[in-house]
Parts: C-alpha cells; structure tokens; sequence
C-alpha cells in the first residue's frame, strides 16, 4: 500500500517502539481506577467480565479499522490528516481543535490525577499539587525531544505491565479470603451495561494514538495484522 505524502519527519521509531507506545497508552491510569465503577454498574462477576470482553473485542476492530488508512497516510497530525483526507479540511479542523481544547487536556488531566492519587500514598503532598508537577515533568520530557519522550513512555510502560502481572499472580497465588454472605442481586438492565461499557472503552483507549507518530515510524505500511 501507498505510504502518502512524502513527509520530512525524521522516521526514527522502529516496530518495538510503536508497540511500547501503544501499550503505555492503553495500559494508563484508567485501568488501576476503572474496575470498581464496572463492577459498581453491574454488580456481577460475570457480567463484569463479559462487558470488560465486549469492550477489548470493539477496541482491537477499532484497532484494525484504523491500520490501514494509518500506514497510507504517515502524515503529522494523525487522525487529522485520515479526516482531512475522507471528510475534508472542515472536519479535520474541528475535530484537531476539540482534541486541542476538550479530549486530549481532560484525558491528561485524568490520567495525571489518578497518578496523584497514587503517589499521595507516599509523598505528603496535595492532589492538585502532585497533578500539576506530574503534568509538568511529562510536559518538560517531551519537550526534549521524541527519543527521550518515548524512552519515558517505554520505561512507565513495563512498570505498568510489571505492576498488573505482580496483581494478577497475587491473586492466584494467594489464600483466597473467607467467604462472605452476599445479598440478592438485582436484574441489570441494559442501561447499567452501557453505563459499565463507558469506563471500559475508556480504559482501552490509546490504540488510535500511534496514528500522531505516524511521520516518525519506520516503514509504517509495513505487514500488519489487519492484512
């Protein structure tokens, strides 16, 4: 396939360093915080499980869908550029000035907040102060450079990976806790699955954001899955 424009990037990410990338976007601070609110909504195991399947199965479609136009067009600005180039420029610039304004600082702010929540345990200072310095030391790593930024991503990545496989070993190994008496539970509705639905894509999200690096990718129309 066609890799688009020519672009005057410097292509310096290889294969292993977009997969960490994507990782570390998908694997954030969403997954450490949303579980309790999947199971707030539907207060079954199993239909927990079920929604937290239901929501991997969309985001690797999503995933796929977005491969193709992703590696035909290696451009800077990412999802603007496919937009751009299916829906014209006014779609393009709508859409990169509600991720400028609304999407990307709410996701920071979120993800930087949970992180603050976690640091509390440790470091005696207040929320908004830990998040403010948290934004501030990613925003400054960025700002030398996209080799440094990505180091970054990548160490953050496997401590997050490190940290969820330290979790889930626990909870095999462990002594399982003394059985509690549970209370009868209600018929979930349709409407508390969607609800549950919302934080669960919000967990996985992060698998379209490679698409912004797309300019500094080695071979981005190289063989993918969804080929």
């Amino acid at each position: 396939m066609s890799t688009g424009a020519p672009t005057t990037e410097r292509r310096v990410l290889g294969a292993f360093d977009g997969t960490l990338v994507t990782v570390g976007a998908m694997v954030g601070s969403g997954i450490f915080s949303t579980p309790s609110l999947v199971a707030r909504a539907v207060h079954r195991l199993d239909l927990a499980l079920a929604v937290w399947l239901a929501g991997a199965g969309l985001s690797l479609l999503g995933a796929f869908v977005i491969a193709e136009p992703g590696a035909a067009l290696p451009e800077r600005g990412g999802l603007t550029a496919i937009l751009r180039r299916a829906f014209g420029p006014r779609a393009s610039f709508a859409f990169g000035w509600t991720m400028t304004l609304v999407l990307v600082p709410s996701s920071v702010a979120f993800f930087a907040g949970v992180t603050a929540e976690h640091l509390g345990a440790v470091i005696p200072w207040s929320v908004p102060t830990l998040t403010s310095l948290v934004i501030v030391a990613v925003g400054a790593v960025n700002l030398l450079g996209l080799q440094p930024a990505t180091r970054l991503q990548s160490m953050v990545t496997l401590v997050r990976v490190v940290a969820l496989a330290a979790v889930a070993l626990a909870a095999l190994w462990l002594p399982p806790a003394a059985p509690v008496s549970a209370a009868p539970v209600a018929a979930v509705s349709w409407t508390a699955l969607l609800a549950a639905m919302v934080p669960v894509l919000w967990a996985y999200d992060g698998w379209i954001d490679l698409t912004s690096l797309a300019a500094e990718v080695r071979s981005p129309g190289g063989p993918s899955p969804a080929r």
